[in-house]
């Protein structure tokens, strides 16, 4: 029952889509018909200003942060942490209210790390710093910091129960960046329909 109740509180709590609710309440647009499409804080930044951007990362990070702490509050430190930080991924990335749409999840991903494993959160910032100047391109950078999330995490935590949560979230991550963000990362990567060029 435990299992059941925390994966559908923070799958709805996720789903709480803060440029989708927040951009109708306050600038009177749908932002899923702006820019990318995409509900999250890059979006929101480019197609309404910095100021916006801010506040939707802002509130994304404290909501994934929050599961996990009210959640620790009623369990402790058990594996529905896991499944809580899963949950709320999902529900963000397609969430309930608004016909499955949803970001990609990374700020709520801050905030789970910055609560769950502070050491994962400040290994991802710098792979993500590295592979944006490697790259000059932001999905492609979060891209390729994300890949080996779930690696990552265990090595830092050290809990092989985290490993199948992990990789779920990886996916559910990945599979929210557009076509092109993987086309500029086959190009980065040097790779032509499917192969390495000699």
């Amino acid at each position: 029952m435990d299992w059941i109740f925390t994966f559908v509180s923070s799958y709805l709590i996720g789903s709480f889509s803060t440029a989708f609710f927040v951009g109708k309440m306050f600038l009177g647009k749908d932002l899923s018909q702006e820019g990318s499409g995409n509900l999250g804080a890059m979006n929101s930044l480019k197609t309404s200003g910095l100021i916006f951007g801010i506040i939707v990362f802002s509130i994304d990070v404290i909501k994934g942060g929050g599961i996990i702490i009210l959640n620790k509050a009623l369990y402790g430190e058990t594996i529905l942490l896991y499944l809580a930080a899963l949950a709320v991924i999902v529900g963000h990335n397609y969430s309930v209210f608004i016909g499955f749409r949803g970001g990609k999840g990374l700020a709520s991903l801050v905030g789970i790390m910055a609560v769950l494993n502070p050491n994962l959160l400040v290994i991802e910032v710098i792979l993500a710093i590295i592979f944006f100047v490697l790259t000059r391109h932001a999905g492609v950078a979060a891209i390729l910091a994300i890949a080996p999330y779930s690696v990552i995490f265990l090595l830092t935590n050290g809990d092989w129960r985290s490993v199948p949560f992990s990789i779920l979230q990886t996916i559910v991550i990945l599979t929210k960046h557009r076509p092109e963000e993987y086309r500029e990362l086959f190009k980065f990567l040097h790779i032509e329909n499917g192969s390495r060029p000699d």
